[in-house]
């Protein structure tokens, strides 16, 4: 059961353009934090805090590991470079809820890249994007990529993908749970773990 307190910051995020509230308001801080809460992001996440600072006309601070990814195109654009397609999707649903329009364009060498732009009017997560597909879709994607996910086995031993992470490799074929990747032949004098295996999401 929701609190009053998160009652009245959903309530504000709803209504924002009309409270017309400046991000240096203590009040800020209280509904931001309620957001956190509420969609349980990671405030220490890079890429989260940039784009809630972007968004919100704060001072972003951009930690030198990240400057070549990270691109402040203009004072609404916002580029992210180098992300792999399951975390393009993920920043996608995280722009939903946090009321950046969004998109992902194709860029050299056939990557693609991320781009959030300001929005004419802020309202959080009810916002809606003016780009790309309309709200709830990554959201969906995604839970239909769990759901067929969780219907795989191990190649080796058969474990559900319910019961345990599954791993796969561009260098082997096959997805192994992790007892699996640490113990079973690669078939060339070596076991699975001699290769760089990344979970499966």
């Amino acid at each position: 059961m929701k609190s009053l307190t998160s009652i009245a910051c959903e309530s504000i995020r709803e209504h924002w353009d009309k409270y017309s509230l400046n991000t240096d308001d203590p009040l800020f801080d209280i509904v931001l934090e309620d957001w956190y809460n509420v969609y349980e992001f990671d405030k220490k996440n890079e890429f989260v805090k940039t784009l809630v600072a972007f968004a919100t006309n704060k001072q972003m601070t951009i930690h030198p590991q990240f400057t070549n990814r990270i691109i402040k195109h203009d004072d609404n654009t916002m580029i992210i470079k180098g992300l792999n397609p399951s975390d393009r999707q993920s920043y996608h649903e995280f722009c939903d809820q946090l009321g950046l329009w969004h998109e992902s364009k194709d860029a050299k060498k056939g990557k693609r890249w991320f781009y959030a732009y300001k929005p004419d009017v802020w309202k959080w997560n009810y916002t809606g994007n003016k780009y790309g597909e309309p709200p709830g879709y990554y959201a969906q994607k995604r839970a239909i990529a769990i759901k067929r996910l969780q219907n795989m086995t191990c190649d080796a031993c058969g474990d559900n993908a319910h019961n345990t992470q599954l791993f796969k490799s561009v260098y082997v074929r096959g997805k192994y749970c992790q007892s699996c990747v640490e113990c079973v032949s690669d078939e060339n004098g070596g076991i699975l773990n001699d290769h760089k295996f990344e979970p499966m999401r």
